[in-house]
């Protein structure tokens, strides 16, 4: 390097011993250096991203910073997929009923299916709906069947979906309405190696001798970093996901000596903020499912469509989605998401849709801000335009303006505010509410207290509806939370009416989620109502029963969530896994009851004894731990490592032993002690000392133990009558043969 006295630095001779960089970044710096860079920061035709050039004389050697330095430490470093992945099938199932004594039965189930095979997902989901009485019906609806490969940065799909159904990967907004039988690409962040994203602008800081980064949000140290001396990237793969304000601390020797600002930009669902765009393409034919025979003319159509987000600039992302069918019918929308500050956002977006009966505009725009921690709000306006051609020509417009407030007042203190104004065909007028809500100490206990009251339009030409409430929830005991109450008195449309409830809520960990029951009553009329949750180890339920004495009704409704789980030639239920991907099945034999606690990345769980389902980590390679859960059991296998595709299901047997400590003297047959010997119980050892004495840990059900003196081999066997319960053993005499 050599470098003129104005403080031009040109290059002399390249030597370099980082095999990161590539041949190609290594070649475009040379010509850059060869035209020659200051030295010092750059601010005017800064090359190749340049942000700083520090060129040091004690070795001769040149530090470049560029705007891709953070970037690329985890830019690109996507997960290394194996050849094949665990097969499997999980299958989330959602049941819902409802039944009325002078109404129609009503029950649905919701099932989604995952599976992994050769080394594709698959996912299926439909809906089954029966409805009993004089228009009763038999419905089943499906809405995916289709195949999909996961790879780095992107993903394909083929087979029969809904083209908005991006669950899993980076979300584009698009529109979903009908089902296709064709292929879609797609941009994903799923095999990102590095799930603690960077910030999308690096943020750099200069260091002093021994000096540490400091970095603090709202009062709240985030993060420290040891800094080198000069210009550097501020380590952000750290820090939490959103866009906000942080103040960075330079700090040497306890003391602080420099102070600046910057923003984090970490958009959530963005992780890889190195690709300023994402973006979706599908195309196909339009194609219902069901067992309802639909006369739709859109059916088997020629059917594309696609979404493009980009981030144009910090903190600002425009978007547009698009589809269409093969007879002109079309829908776009265009959407723009501008953070304006750390404290305020606006959202805007509008879509026009045609159709061969009907054209639909629509343009929504929301604003937020968060004034200070205690006080928020929010402004938004809605505009529709419809116009109908069915049976004549009409055209239906609405506007919808509105705002919120939310307050927080101090000592659990709420207050939440919204006014919306409204004009359409079906409501005209100024719509209000707000809320109090209050927490106190009472006799030792917890108490809220709310005060409420709205102002609403009437719906198509009725009369406004207006009310107030007064709500007293508190503990029924001092300082137990378990059992709660409640009374309200309050005036709904001019009627009034009071009731009252209770609650009960077991520890964590019990089946019973809640237990509650309630009376109400209004004018001539009272409704006794119970309700109830269950969660175990194979279902989740809840349900409630309510009977109203004016019109001698009773109805009643039940909401079932259970998970099945096929993979290695085992199947499980569970609770509802729903949201989860990947799951292990866990066979657990713990005959003492000691527990067995599974320890991953995803969750720490406290495992039954006979068979368990867990969730765990999809992509990366990841491990599990299993643990006593008291410590004093040899839980094997300690661990277990896997790599999982969306749809896998893996398995392991998992065996908890109780432990004891055990001091012995070992013999050998003629009487005397055998210092200085290994021994070995199962995967435990020991060794006996000098004195012929031996001290080590043994499972509870051991009654062998292997010693072994040079080319001498022993058995050594313990008294069959020792009890498991002891944690320590004294043995005087062990024979050894």
């Amino acid at each position: 390097m050599r470098m003129t006295e104005d403080g031009a630095m040109m290059l002399a001779e390249v030597i370099t011993h980082d095999d990161a960089l590539s041949p190609e970044t290594q070649d475009r710096w040379v010509s850059v250096l060869r035209k020659g860079v200051m030295s010092g920061s750059c601010t005017n035709h800064c090359p190749e991203g340049l942000i700083s050039a520090d060129y040091s004389l004690d070795n001769s050697t040149l530090r470049l910073l560029t705007l891709q330095y953070e970037k690329e430490r985890v830019q690109g470093d996507y997960i290394e997929l194996p050849e094949s992945f665990p097969a499997g099938l999980i299958v989330n199932n959602d049941f819902s009923a409802i039944q009325s004594s002078s109404a129609d039965k009503r029950m649905s189930l919701t099932s989604e299916w995952t599976a992994s095979l050769a080394g594709w997902s698959h996912n299926l989901s439909f809906q089954s709906t029966h409805v009993t009485g004089e228009y009763g019906y038999n419905l089943t609806d499906l809405y995916n069947l289709y195949s999909q490969k996961e790879l780095a940065g992107n993903f394909v799909r083929v087979g029969f979906f809904t083209p908005g159904n991006d669950s899993g990967n980076v979300q584009t907004s698009s529109f979903g309405y009908d089902t296709i039988v064709g292929a879609m690409w797609g941009t994903s962040d799923s095999l990102l190696q590095n799930s603690e994203s960077v910030s999308a602008w690096p943020v750099y800081v200069t260091g002093r001798n021994q000096s540490v980064a400091e970095v603090w949000r709202d009062g709240r140290l985030l993060h420290t970093q040891q800094l080198q001396d000069g210009i550097q990237a501020l380590d952000t793969r750290r820090l939490p996901g959103g866009i906000y304000d942080i103040s960075i601390r330079i700090i040497e020797n306890g003391q602080v000596v420099d102070t600046q600002a910057a923003q984090i930009y970490k958009p959530n669902s963005w992780r890889d903020t190195s690709r300023h765009w994402r973006a979706n393409l599908w195309a196909g034919q339009q194609q219902k499912v069901s067992s309802r025979q639909y006369d739709d003319e859109q059916n088997g159509r020629t059917a594309l469509g696609g979404s493009l987000d980009v981030l144009a600039w910090t903190g600002g992302i425009l978007g547009v989605s698009a589809s269409a069918l093969d007879n002109d019918d079309h829908w776009i929308r265009l959407r723009s998401d501008i953070t304006l500050s750390s404290s305020d956002s606006l959202f805007l977006q509008h879509t026009r849709t045609s159709s061969g009966l009907r054209d639909y505009a629509g343009t929504d725009a929301r604003y937020y801000r968060n004034m200070t921690s205690e006080l928020s709000g929010s402004l938004y306006w809605r505009n529709t335009r419809t116009e109908a051609r069915e049976w004549k020509s009409e055209t239906h417009q609405s506007d919808t303006w509105g705002g919120s407030l939310s307050a927080y007042l101090g000592n659990g203190a709420r207050l939440t505010t919204r006014i919306e104004y409204r004009d359409s065909p079906w409501q005209k007028g100024v719509d209000a509410d707000v809320s109090l809500t209050t927490r106190h100490r009472w006799y030792g206990r917890d108490a809220d207290v709310r005060i409420s009251g709205y102002d609403r339009n009437g719906y198509r030409g009725e009369s406004r509806n207006r009310g107030a409430a007064i709500n007293l929830t508190m503990s029924l005991f001092p300082s137990d939370s378990r059992h709660t109450v409640s009374a309200a008195v309050g005036v709904d449309d001019g009627h009034a009416y009071t009731n009252a409830s209770y609650q009960w809520a077991p520890d964590q960990g019990n089946t019973i989620s809640w237990l509650g029951a309630g009376i109400s009553h209004s004018g001539s009329s009272t409704t006794f109502s119970g309700n109830g949750a269950v969660d175990t180890r194979y279902v989740n339920a809840d349900g409630f029963i309510q009977h109203t004495t004016s019109v001698n009704n009773t109805t009643a409704g039940i909401n079932l969530n259970q998970t099945l789980a096929v993979g290695e030639w085992k199947a499980a239920t569970s609770r509802n896994l729903n949201g989860h991907d990947a799951v292990m099945i866990v066979d657990v034999e713990d005959e003492n009851g000691t527990g067995v606690v599974a320890s991953g990345s995803l969750s720490d769980t406290k495992l039954s004894a006979g068979r368990n389902v867990i969730p765990v980590n999809l992509w990366k390679r990841d491990t599990v731990q299993f643990t006593s859960a008291d410590h004093s059991a040899s839980v094997t296998p300690e661990r277990i490592s896997f790599q999982m595709n969306s749809g896998s299901v893996g398995y392991v047997k998992v065996k908890s032993v109780q432990m004891q400590t055990l001091i012995a003297v070992l013999r050998d047959s003629n009487g005397k002690t055998i210092p200085d010997s290994a021994v070995t119980a199962g995967d435990e050892k020991g060794l006996v000392n000098n004195e012929g004495v031996l001290t080590m840990s043994i499972a509870a059900d051991t009654r062998t133990l292997k010693a072994s003196h040079g080319t001498r081999k022993l058995t050594c066997t313990l008294p069959q009558n020792i009890s498991a319960k002891e944690e320590i053993l004294y043995l005087n005499d062990v024979s050894c043969k």
